[in-house]
C-alpha cells in the first residue's frame, strides 16, 4: 500500500486494536469447517459468550448457532497480541473500533440511562481509542503518529475522494470543524474489559469532547440531549454514479500495479508469458506444495516476531528467510538463471 500511495493511488488500511473480534454465532467464519477444520482453533479456548461470561464448548456453540444465530460471540485470535506491537508503529494505518449493539446479558436493548455495567458485549464499543493511546504510550510510539492513526488518516483518505466534510476534519487547524477530544496523554486508558460488568466501562483521562464546536463530554461526563453531530455524506446528485462492473474491472481497482509488488502470486509469474523455459540444472525451482485454505487470522501454529512478511509467491505470510527464498527462486525460474539450494 505504501508503494501504491507513492504512485498516487488513494489506498489505506485500518487495524483493530483488540485480541478478539466479535460478531454472532451465525457467522460462517466460526462455523466448524472453518474454525476447526481450516484454522485449527478450539471453541472452548477462543469463543467467549459475554452473556454467559465464559467460553463455550463446541456443543454449546452449535446449539446457539442453530437456535440463536444472532447472539453475540466474542472471538479470540491470540496472535494479535504480537501483531499489535507492529501495527501501532506503522504510519498510514488507521484505527477501527467496529461498535456493537448495546444489549444487556439477557439480550435486551439498553437505554441512555442504563448503567455502564449492564452492557454485555465487546469492550471495543467503549475503549478502542483509549486502548490505542495506552498501547502507544507504553511502547514509546510518537504521539503524533498515534493521533494520525486515530483521526487524520481517516479524514485524509476520505477527503481525497472528494468528500468535502472530511476535508474539514481530522486535524487542528484554523477554519476546520471543531471536532476535538481533550485527553491526558500520560494517564488516558481504557477500563472496559471482556469480563461481565466491565464490558462497557468508560475510559479515563478524557475530560472533554467537542463535536462541531459544542461540548458533549464535560468533566468526563457525557451530556444528555446534546447532539451537535452532522451527517457525513456526499451531496445528493440527480444522476447516480453507479456503473455495474465485472471481475476484471473490480480486480483492476483493487490490485493496482505497483511495479516491484507485481507479479504477486505464482500464477502471475508462471503464466505471464504462457510458458517458461526451465533453467539448466542445477537450478533449484520454487516448490509449491498444496496447503489447506488460508485462514483469515493466522495459521493455527501462530507467528513469531520474524514471521510478518508477505510471500509474493504463495500469497501468504511466511518468515523472512522463506519469503526471500521463494521470491528469488520464482524469479530465477522466470528469468532462466540459476539459484543455488539453501544451505542448512
Amino acid at each position: 500500500m505504501q508503494l501504491a500511495r507513492e504512485r498516487g493511488f488513494n489506498v489505506w488500511a485500518s487495524y483493530y486494536p483488540w485480541t478478539a473480534g466479535s460478531g454472532n454465532y451465525g457467522a460462517s467464519i466460526i462455523a466448524p469447517e472453518n474454525w476447526e477444520g481450516g484454522m485449527g482453533y478450539k471453541y472452548e479456548e477462543t469463543i467467549f459468550d459475554p452473556q454467559l461470561d465464559r467460553y463455550v464448548s463446541k456443543d454449546e456453540f452449535l446449539e446457539f448457532a442453530a437456535n440463536e444465530p444472532g447472539r453475540t460471540a466474542i472471538v479470540f485470535s491470540p496472535p494479535r497480541e504480537e501483531w499489535l506491537k507492529d501495527w501501532i508503529t506503522i504510519g498510514g494505518y488507521a484505527v477501527s473500533g467496529d461498535g456493537m449493539p448495546s444489549l444487556d446479558k439477557d439480550g435486551n436493548a439498553l437505554t441512555w440511562d442504563s448503567p455502564y455495567e449492564d452492557y454485555a458485549g465487546h469492550p471495543r464499543s467503549a475503549g478502542t481509542h483509549a486502548t490505542v493511546l495506552r498501547l502507544a504510550r507504553e511502547a514509546n510510539v510518537p504521539l503524533m503518529l498515534t493521533l494520525s492513526q486515530l483521526s487524520y488518516t481517516h479524514a485524509k483518505r476520505l477527503g481525497d475522494t472528494g468528500l468535502r466534510a472530511m476535508q474539514l476534519r481530522g486535524r487542528m487547524q484554523e477554519g476546520m470543524i471543531a471536532d476535538i477530544t481533550i485527553f491526558d496523554p500520560k494517564t488516558v486508558t481504557e477500563n472496559a474489559t471482556y469480563s461481565r460488568g466491565s464490558n462497557g466501562l468508560p475510559s479515563t483521562g478524557i475530560p472533554f469532547v467537542l463535536v462541531n464546536g459544542t461540548i458533549v463530554v464535560k468533566d468526563s461526563k457525557v451530556l444528555k440531549d446534546v447532539n451537535p453531530g452532522q451527517a457525513i455524506r456526499f451531496p445528493v446528485e440527480e444522476v447516480g454514479r453507479f456503473v455495474p462492473a465485472g471481475r476484471e474491472q473490480i480486480m483492476g481497482i483493487l490490485t493496482p500495479d505497483t511495479s516491484t509488488m507485481r507479479p504477486s502470486l505464482i500464477d502471475d509469474i508462471t503464466d505471464d508469458e504462457a510458458a517458461l523455459q526451465s533453467p539448466a540444472s542445477p537450478t533449484q525451482l520454487a516448490t509449491l506444495t498444496h496447503r489447506r485454505q488460508q485462514d483469515w487470522f493466522t495459521p493455527s501454529g501462530g507467528f513469531d516476531d520474524s514471521a510478518l512478511f508477505f510471500c509474493q509467491v504463495h500469497g501468504r505470510m511466511e518468515n523472512r528467510e522463506t519469503t526471500t527464498l521463494d521470491w528469488a527462486q520464482a524469479m530465477a525460474a522466470k528469468l532462466g538463471v540459476a539459484t543455488p539450494l539453501p544451505q542448512n
